[in-house]
């Protein structure tokens, strides 16, 4: 709380949102992991929801299904995660793979 004359101004944080897709392993993984440790609600998309499950007791974090392939299903994820409020960030990591030697 701030006082400023003869008006007082309640200070509030607005919890900032992110969308990530790709939660599965590697680099998704530990941005929300990140995000979330950060004070971030975080959207952890993936194709595969077993993957996922440690995450439902990480606080601020959602998990719900997304394979970018699926147009249906995109557009079902996208209107779960808007009608959440706001997201002030996409991170899009789905379908991103090394191969190496």
């Amino acid at each position: 709380m701030l006082i400023l004359g003869r008006f007082l101004i309640l200070e509030t944080q607005i919890m900032k949102t992110i969308f990530i897709t790709g939660r599965s392993t590697g680099l998704g993984n530990a941005a929300v992991r990140l995000f979330a440790a950060n004070g971030w609600k975080v959207i952890a998309t993936m194709r595969n929801l077993d993957n996922g499950t440690e995450l439902t007791a990480v606080e601020n974090v959602t998990v719900m299904p997304l394979d970018v392939t699926d147009a249906t299903q995109i557009k079902a994820t996208a209107a779960a995660t808007l009608a959440q409020g706001p997201v002030e960030m996409v991170f899009n990591n789905a379908g991103n793979g090394l191969v190496g030697r």
